[in-house]
C-alpha cells in the first residue's frame, strides 16, 4: 500500500482531472478556431465558441464536428447558396450535430426533390393548402391560388409528397 489514505488519492485525481481538463480547454480552443477560420459565415464567434465547447468535448466530437462542417459546405456549394442565407457561425455550431448523420430530406418517408417544389398537405380542421419549399428550405402556405401561380411559374407539384 503507497501509505495513503483514501482521501489523499481522491485528492490527487482530482488534482489530475484539473490539469487534464485545463489542456483539454486549450486543445478545444485550437480545434475551434480551426473550424472557424473554415466556417463560410463568420457572425457570432462568441456564442458559437460557447456552443463548442458545451458539445464539443472528446475526439470523437471532435471527428464529427469535421465531419458535419465538411457535409454543410459541400451542400452549400452543391446548392449555390448565396452568403445571405447561411447561417450566422452561433447558429450552425449550436445545431451542427443535425449535420453528422445528414441524409437527403424526405417528406413522409418519401425523398423530397430538390427545391423548389410544393406539395399539397391537410391541416387540423380539414383545410388543404399547399406548401411551397424555396430553395433556401423555408417554406410558405398557399391556397389554390397561391398554388396556381407557382404551378405556371414553373415550380414542379411533388405530387408523391402530398398528404391529403
Amino acid at each position: 500500500m503507497s501509505g495513503q489514505t483514501p482521501a489523499q488519492e481522491v485528492e490527487v485525481e482530482v488534482e489530475v482531472d484539473q490539469k487534464n481538463k485545463d489542456i483539454c480547454a486549450a486543445e478545444q480552443r485550437e480545434h475551434f478556431e480551426g473550424l472557424w477560420k473554415s466556417y463560410p459565415r463568420k457572425l457570432g464567434k462568441k456564442a458559437a465558441w460557447n456552443h463548442y465547447k458545451a458539445s464539443v468535448k472528446t475526439p470523437e466530437a471532435q471527428t464529427a464536428i469535421v465531419v458535419a462542417l465538411a457535409r454543410f459546405k459541400k451542400r452549400l456549394a452543391e446548392e449555390g447558396t448565396a452568403t445571405k442565407y447561411i447561417p450566422h457561425g452561433s447558429k450552425w455550431f449550436n445545431n451542427w450535430q443535425d449535420w453528422v448523420g445528414f441524409e437527403e430530406p424526405t417528406v413522409g418517408g418519401k425523398t423530397a426533390p430538390d427545391p423548389p417544389y410544393f406539395f399539397k398537405e391537410r391541416f387540423d380542421g380539414g383545410r388543404t393548402m399547399y406548401v411551397l419549399v424555396k430553395k433556401d428550405g423555408t417554406r410558405k402556405l398557399g391556397d389554390p391560388f397561391e398554388q396556381e401561380r407557382w404551378f405556371k411559374a414553373g415550380v414542379p407539384h411533388a405530387k408523391e409528397l402530398d398528404k391529403v
